[in-house]
């Protein structure tokens, strides 16, 4: 009898053990599934976010490079109309009436520095309109040290006149008055288009 309940003793010690032993494993199962999930989530969650930040840089960059070639469209739009502008101003100046040529290139002459003084040059179909005696009628108006005079009739510009200091030049043509008008007007067509970029 005694060894009956000796054995029956040992069996349920050892069934207990074994439960015990179950139950910690499944324990220790539980929490290694727990945070094997935790990881997964926490990985997941990682690479979207990244994926979200990616495709937020890349919509962004997009969007600045649509923007950027806008601007430069509309920059090349605006040189055109530039350009369109200054030829058809060109075109003007040399429709105008002689007087009114004369009383531009007059005004040109009498702007120069008081002591600027020299030859006035033209190309060879202003030979016969920026004569002496028109020189004569602007020479009145300007001061003893800058006295001009009739020059060369042969240089290759469109209008206007070059005038020839002793040690320098004075280009009053009208390929560079034009020319200084779209330097002008470039830099603050740019500076319009591309401001939101340079705030950003």
């Amino acid at each position: 009898m005694a060894l009956e309940r000796l054995r029956q003793s040992v069996l349920e010690e050892a069934k207990a053990e074994a439960e015990r032993l179950l139950a910690a494993a499944r324990a220790t199962r539980d929490a290694r599934l727990k945070a094997a999930s935790e990881r997964a989530e926490a990985e997941r969650l990682t690479r979207v976010a990244q994926e979200r930040r990616r495709l937020d840089q890349e919509r962004e960059q997009a969007l600045a490079n649509a923007a950027r070639r806008e601007r430069v469209e509309m920059l090349a739009e605006k040189n055109q109309l530039i350009t369109r502008a200054l030829e058809a101003a060109r075109e003007q100046l040399h429709a105008l009436p002689a007087p009114d040529y004369l009383a531009l290139i007059a005004k040109w002459l009498l702007a120069l520095d008081p002591d600027v003084s020299g030859e006035v040059n033209t190309n060879e179909r202003d030979a016969d309109r920026v004569t002496p005696e028109f020189l004569e009628r602007v020479n009145r108006e300007r001061p003893a040290s800058g006295q001009l005079r009739r020059g060369r009739s042969d240089l290759p510009i469109g209008g206007g006149v070059i005038v020839s200091a002793d040690r320098y030049q004075v280009d009053l043509s009208l390929e560079a008055m034009l020319g200084a008008l779209r330097e002008t007007l470039t830099p603050r067509l740019a500076a319009i288009l591309f401001s939101e970029e340079a705030d950003g």
